[in-house]
């Protein structure tokens, strides 16, 4: 909780400074990657899925260049997955159709102007869940018994933290407008599922289009 307080403080502090204001829009594809190697005899196997963004971002300029790209925004992400863990005796699997909406804080310190128009930035985004939708069933065996079956729900972590490379192309539309395609990549620093047999963690690719406001 300490963390979105000082969050919060930080994006307002900044907007004293900030010139440039955008609104983006976009799709994204998730999908929830296991970085581990197989222990335990624990799988995991994540399908991918899409998804919607819609963001609201600031941007510091000094001497015409951008020194910190900072917002908020809110990141519906969907995808199916498999996680078990077990052995000759007993297993457990959970199948989860996992559809998730957080609202994320996003703040890139590392911005590099290529091109008059082309942006490379590097930065983290912190996200609390604010709603999930997530269903499925979890099934337990034991080979002196029948298969139980629970209900999977809720279970999706409820704050993430994750790393952003985000590339920009800014596309001037008169004088005073102008539109941004950008393609920005998300990985999770944090576990994606709070009580998955297996810990997964976010990989999300964005394509969002920005709006100069």
């Amino acid at each position: 909780m300490k963390m979105i307080f000082l969050g919060l403080a930080l994006f307002v502090g900044l907007q004293l400074s900030a010139q440039n204001q955008y609104g983006t829009v976009g799709l994204n594809f998730s999908s929830f990657i296991d970085w581990r190697n197989d222990l335990n005899q624990r799988q995991a196997k994540i399908s991918p899925g899409g998804g919607g963004c819609l963001g609201y971002f600031r941007e510091k300029i000094k001497n015409g260049k951008v020194k910190a790209r900072y917002g908020i925004d809110l990141n519906y992400c969907t995808a199916f997955g498999r996680a078990g863990s077990g052995g000759l005796l007993s297993s457990t699997s959970a199948y989860a159709d996992v559809k998730k909406v957080s609202l994320g804080l996003n703040y890139y310190p590392l911005n590099f102007q290529v091109t008059p128009n082309f942006q490379l930035n590097f930065g983290a985004r912190v996200s609390a869940r604010i709603m999930d939708f997530s269903e499925g069933t979890v099934v337990k065996w034991h080979s002196n018994s029948s298969n139980s079956y629970g209900e999977f729900g809720g279970e999706t972590s409820f704050f993430d933290a994750g790393i952003l490379a985000r590339a920009a192309i800014k596309i001037p539309v008169g004088k005073k407008f102008s539109i941004t395609p950008e393609s920005v990549i998300l990985v999770g620093a944090t576990e994606g599922f709070k009580t998955m047999n297996k810990p997964v963690r976010l990989l999300q690719h964005q394509i969002n289009i920005g709006f100069k406001l």
